[in-house]
């Protein structure tokens, strides 16, 4: 009877530790909490964006934030408006690990509107962050 016990307890440990979700909730085995930390977000910095002959608005966040070797992805979106919902998205891109800027056309926006551009750190095994998130109105 303990010989069967003590082999189910195995099999669960190595089905449990194996598991990436297993990997989401404990680092390196610590038992710590795993945890992965938002993106600081540098440009656009105002409330207003001036975007008059200017063919590429540039975003911009901290590169030293986070594990980069942990760092699969970023999960950048735009809005228009304040309220992030699917009906409000106008630009999605999945930018790679390294990369902490990016361009998006000029002509995307509409002179007046205010939108909002979120940002989350996508770790391997242990998913996304909370969103960075800043609003600002263009004008052209």
């Amino acid at each position: 009877m303990i010989k069967k016990l003590l082999i189910a307890s195995i099999a669960f440990s190595f089905l449990f530790l194996a598991h990436p979700a297993a990997e989401a909730l404990y680092r390196g085995g610590s038992g710590q909490l795993c945890h992965v930390p938002q993106p600081r977000l540098f440009e656009p910095s105002s409330d207003k964006v001036d975007l008059r002959g200017i063919e590429t608005m540039q975003f911009q966040w901290s590169p030293h934030v986070g594990d980069r070797i942990k760092r699969e992805y970023y999960d950048f979106r735009i809005y228009k408006g304040y309220d992030m919902l699917a009906s409000g998205l106008i630009y999605k891109e999945r930018l790679r690990d390294s990369k902490y800027e990016h361009g998006v056309p000029s002509d995307l926006f509409e002179n007046g509107t205010v939108y909002t551009w979120a940002l989350r750190q996508v770790y391997r095994h242990a998913g996304k962050s909370t969103r960075s998130i800043r609003s600002f109105r263009v004008i052209k």
